[in-house]
Parts: structure tokens; C-alpha cells; sequence
């Protein structure tokens, strides 16, 4: 599946400031620097609903607004949206936030993380009994609620640590809505103050609302 591609994307633009940070002693400008919530990004076109209809992701200015105050200080980076080819109809979405240390280009890299979110549709909706009986799915009480499933391996999640690259990635039919973070040095975003458990919360409040608009 293709729930990681977009990964790539933010690993690029956490690179590319970081290194631009070690190369300049003397920053160069920082770019606008949208408030997490204050983007005018339009959401994606509708890709195809697993009944028929079409649906639209949330653009990231909705996403900046069902978290709350969970990206406040951090700055708005991009929107990306890729489309599969092999699969028409198909699209991923991401909105990503970078610290403001990394948009600013500062030379403490210890200060620069990344954390994003994606959106999928996948071809064929995936089935929690097969990848739990594989040990690569799990649920909680939380993601029951809502009827998804985290596709994650439970011993390689902590909801409770700072974001990471494996972040939860929750599932419901054909919808997978990922959320990941990364530090300067492609280690978990330390930096960040809040948790994988915090973006859980912001994708279940994503899910409900994508349901909430397709009613």
C-alpha cells in the first residue's frame, strides 16, 4: 500500500532546510510564515468514494482547525498531492508544519522537526482481521468508536511518545489517514510538544468530520 509515499516529501523539505541552515551562517529569509490554521490552501479535488460519490479531503486549513491548538507555533509548510496513475481516482494529500527553527533556516539543528498528515484512498478496502492476524494492525478503545483500526504494529507505536516516522496511520474502508513526524536527524520529533496519542486525536476528529460532510 501506499501509506508511506508521501514520507519521502517531508523527509526532502526537513533536509533541505537543515542542510541550507549548515551552509549559511547568516540565514537567508524566512519564507511567509502562515500560522498553523491561517492557510487559504484549497482542498484536493474529490477522489472517488468507495460508495459511488465523491468526497473531498479536508483542505489543510480544516485539518489546522480540527486539531485546535496542537500546531500553534509551528509554521505551515505545504500542501502536496500526488495522484497514483495505475489507479485513477486515486489520490494522497498531505499537509505538512515544520518548527519555526526549520522554516527560519536556523543552524541548531536540534531545534528542526517536521510533522505531517496524509490522506488516501486505497484500491480495495483493507481488512483489520488479515493484518491483525499478522501483527501489523491494532485497536483501541478510541479507534472502535469510530469504526477504524490502526495499521501500525503495537509494539512499534508508542501513543505516548513524540511523534514518529511510523506514526498512526488509521484505516476505515478504504480511507487511511496518516500522521508522522521527524526530527533533523530522521529520528522521532523530540522537539515537539505533544505526542503520537495527540494526533490520533486530530485524526479521529478528521475522520468524523470527513463523515460528517459526505452525510
Amino acid at each position: 500500500m501506499r501509506a508511506r509515499k508521501l514520507l519521502s516529501v517531508w523527509a526532502a523539505l526537513l533536509l533541505g532546510v537543515s542542510l541550507s541552515a549548515c551552509s549559511n551562517a547568516d540565514p537567508a529569509p524566512p519564507p511567509a510564515e502562515a500560522a498553523a490554521g491561517t492557510e487559504t490552501t484549497p482542498s484536493a479535488g474529490p477522489p472517488a468514494d468507495t460508495a459511488g460519490g465523491d468526497v473531498s479531503f479536508p483542505s489543510c486549513a480544516e485539518v489546522a482547525e480540527l486539531s485546535g491548538d496542537l500546531f500553534k507555533g509551528l509554521v505551515f509548510a505545504d500542501e502536496a498531492m500526488t495522484t497514483d496513475m495505475g489507479s485513477l481516482g486515486e489520490a494522497d494529500v498531505s499537509c505538512i508544519w515544520v518548527t519555526e527553527a526549520a522554516a527560519k533556516q536556523s543552524p541548531d539543528l536540534t531545534k528542526h522537526a517536521t510533522v505531517g498528515l496524509t490522506f488516501q484512498w486505497e484500491e480495495e478496502a483493507l481488512e483489520y482481521e488479515s493484518f491483525a492476524s499478522m501483527g501489523m494492525a491494532f485497536s483501541t478503545p478510541q479507534t472502535e468508536e469510530v469504526g477504524a483500526f490502526l495499521l501500525n504494529k503495537k509494539e512499534s507505536l508508542d501513543l505516548g511518545g513524540p511523534p514518529s516516522l511510523s506514526g498512526p496511520l488509521l484505516v476505515k474502508g478504504k480511507l487511511s489517514i496518516g500522521a508522522s513526524g521527524m526530527g533533523a536527524m530522521a529520528g522521532d520529533a523530540v522537539v515537539l510538544d505533544f505526542t503520537n496519542q495527540d494526533l490520533l486525536d486530530v485524526q479521529v476528529e478528521i475522520l468524523k468530520y470527513m463523515e460528517s460532510s459526505q452525510a
